[in-house]
């Protein structure tokens, strides 16, 4: 589904991606597609970075060092077969 939206821009940057946009030879709509496309999905990927990042902010409690020494030891276990 296609919006038409009337955005203010400032006048140096359309002038940039009109360029830009007949230097790609593709519509100046679509270069704006591409740009907002980009941009979410980088502000999409730092949030979710933001949010591994809390999660593993913290060092393991007891269970999960537990948990992370039993999956050394299978490793080491598997490995050890090969």
């Amino acid at each position: 589904m296609t919006i038409v939206t009337e955005i203010p821009l400032d006048e140096r940057l359309l002038e940039e991606a009109a360029t830009l946009a007949r230097e790609l030879r593709i519509p100046p709509e679509k270069l704006f597609e591409i740009a907002l496309e980009s941009f979410v999905e980088r502000h999409r990927v730092q949030q979710l970075r933001a949010d591994l990042d809390l999660a593993y902010a913290d060092p393991p409690d007891a269970e999960e060092r537990k948990v992370l020494d039993g999956m050394k030891s299978h490793l080491r276990g598997v490995a050890a077969e090969w």
